[in-house]
């Protein structure tokens, strides 16, 4: 296991800037964690989870509740992309304020989900598995004037996605 650790990070350069990249990794044992390996591959899942909630780089044995945590993590993301299609994850703005002259400089761009029953869910619960810029917060961002900036979370893995760099980026251009 110790000779696996070296390979988990390592540096890459993006745009003349030096980035740290790491991996999750879980694992699950046969026939002491599962029966099948169907099984064996869900609950390591589970466990590759654990490792990427902790560290930027680890190792996670299968352990007793970690099913359970899979189970919900599929179920959230299932009614995640519902509510992207359904329009139910809306922009929010937070004001960028430059402290010297009071003056609203920009806003960051914060996603709220609001269910179905009008609650809102608590973006630590979907932020974790949420990977989008909403387009509404662009389109809004056109309409400010000059000078005043948008800011929203990109994750790495949308900086390979064709997609948003082709599409959702230049939106937010004037």
């Amino acid at each position: 296991m110790r000779r696996c650790g070296c390979y988990q990070t390592s540096q890459i350069q993006l745009g003349g800037t030096s980035h740290r990249i790491g991996a999750g990794i879980g694992i699950a044992l046969l026939p002491a964690d599962a029966i099948t390996p169907d099984d064996a591959l869900r609950k390591a899942d589970g466990a590759r989870y654990r490792a990427n909630r902790e560290r930027r780089s680890a190792m996670r044995f299968c352990e007793e509740g970690m099913d359970a945590q899979v189970r919900e993590r599929a179920a959230m993301e299932d009614a995640l992309r519902r509510a992207v299609g359904l329009g139910a994850i809306e922009p929010a703005f937070l004001p960028t304020v430059r402290l010297s002259t009071h003056e609203v400089v920009g806003f960051e761009m914060i996603p709220q989900w609001i269910a179905d029953d009008g609650a809102s869910i608590p973006l630590q619960r979907f932020i974790p598995i949420a990977e989008g810029v909403p387009h509404e917060a662009c389109i809004v961002a056109r309409t400010w004037p000059a000078g005043v900036r948008l800011a929203a979370d990109i994750y790495p893995s949308q900086l390979r996605d064709e997609l948003l760099l082709r599409h959702r980026l230049p939106s937010c251009q004037p």
